[in-house]
Order: structure tokens, then C-alpha cells, then sequence
């Protein structure tokens, strides 16, 4: 991680920020972490790996959950289609309630994608959602969503999720990994919006890649009667 943007995060932490990762990634974000980030610091960083399927704290050692196995229902079919070549052992497509493909290109991916949604419509699987990001394709069972860490946070603390929760992401668009992260409440994202005209903002100039625009965002952030605030100049991020 750069460290400019470890430095940047520490000190909110230090200031009394509770931070908060939902991703799609498991124990090689958990090793990178910990090799970033000042150790006394662990507790208070909270990382939701696999979309959400499991919460714990840094300071946590990090344990592989046991996958749905209804993917395997998902995975049979996949190796039957046309897409059947690109479908690696389950083992390694599937962690908790999360089924995740990299594929060859976007289009590939947004093929795939209409592909599974129909999959799911015709075996019932109505509450499980397949985002697209880029080169990767990841379905999610009904149990499994990144608004589950939101959720976590805000029950821990003792606060609304919708009004007292910052949330940043990249990917907000309807297919988007971070659609429902960012579909409500206080929500910014760095890179694509969704059609929602009350939440997932964008205030980055033209040109700000993802990286630049988050770190404006929580260069925005000061404390304020107890919490934080976010700064009218982080609306006008350059």
C-alpha cells in the first residue's frame, strides 16, 4: 500500500475514526494490511472480507470460511457452457458467500454476467446478485453484502447506518462490486455512479484517478462534536 495513504488513514484512526474495508479479497488483503499499518492500530481497523462474508477486527487472525455449497450447483453448469474453459477448481472460486471469475475483458464479463442473472432466474435463486468490476465477475448469495459491514459498524458503535456512516467505494454503477455499498445513505464514490440522484456522489475534478479522489475525500474528514465532518472542500476534490 502506499504509504502516503496508510499515513493518511492512521492518523484519522488516531483522531478517533472507526475505519472500515468491505472487499472482495481475503487473506492476501488481511497479510497486506497488517504489513502496512502501525500494529497498535489493528483493533481499530474492522475489514469485511469476501463481500462480508466474514467480519473481524486486524487484530484477528485471519480464517478461510467454509464456501456456500450451492455454488456448486453454479459451478457445474459454468463447466457445461461456454464458458466452461475458464472455470478454475471450485476450491478457488468460491469463499463464503462469494463466487468470483476473472475474465479476459469487460465485455467477456458483462456477457457472463446476463448469462449467471439468467442462470439465477431460472433456478430460483432470487435473493443471490452477480456485480460486474472491471476483468471480474462475482456472485453473492442472499446472505452475502457488502451492506452487511455497514450494517456490523453501525450496530457495534451504536449509530444509524444511514446518516452517521461514511461510505466510499468505486464501482456504484447498477453492475457495479460496490452498487450496494453505495446505493444509500452518506455515499461517495471515487469513479462510477449509480442513477440514484440522492446518493453515490461524485466530487472528483476530471482527471483525479480513484486513488487521488478517496484520499481527498478523507483529507475532507475533521473532528466535529464527537465524530466527523466532512469539509466543503472535499466536495470540490482536485
Amino acid at each position: 500500500m502506499d504509504p502516503g495513504h496508510v499515513e493518511q488513514v492512521s492518523s484519522l484512526i488516531r483522531q478517533g475514526l472507526k475505519f472500515a474495508i468491505a472487499t472482495g479479497r481475503g487473506g492476501s488483503l488481511h497479510d497486506t494490511l497488517r504489513s502496512s499499518f502501525d500494529p497498535a492500530l489493528y483493533g481499530s481497523i474492522t475489514v469485511g472480507y469476501y463481500s462480508g462474508s466474514v467480519i473481524a477486527g486486524l487484530d484477528e487472525d485471519f480464517r478461510q470460511p467454509a464456501a456456500n455449497p450451492d455454488f456448486g450447483s453454479l459451478w457445474n453448469w459454468l463447466r457445461t457452457s461456454t464458458y466452461g474453459h475458464l472455470c478454475k477448481p471450485l476450491d478457488d472460486l468460491a469463499r463464503g458467500g462469494q463466487f468470483s471469475m476473472r475474465l479476459k475483458n469487460s465485455q467477456q464479463c458483462l456477457r457472463l454476467q446476463a448469462a449467471i442473472r439468467n442462470w439465477l432466474e431460472d433456478t430460483g435463486r432470487t435473493d443471490w446478485r452477480v456485480f460486474c468490476s472491471g476483468h471480474s465477475i462475482d456472485v453473492l448469495d442472499g446472505a452475502t453484502s457488502k451492506r452487511v459491514v455497514v450494517d456490523h459498524m453501525a450496530k457495534v458503535l451504536g449509530i444509524d447506518s444511514m446518516s452517521e456512516v461514511l461510505r466510499l467505494g468505486d464501482a456504484g454503477h447498477e453492475n457495479g462490486n460496490d452498487f450496494e455499498l453505495l446505493r444509500d445513505g452518506l455515499s461517495l464514490s471515487c469513479e462510477r455512479v449509480s442513477f440514484a440522484l440522492d446518493s453515490c456522489w461524485n466530487f472528483g475534478a476530471a482527471g483525479n484517478n480513484q486513488a487521488e479522489l478517496t484520499m481527498a475525500y478523507l483529507r475532507g474528514l475533521v473532528p466535529s462534536d464527537g465524530g466527523f465532518r466532512l469539509s466543503p472542500s472535499a466536495l470540490c476534490a482536485q
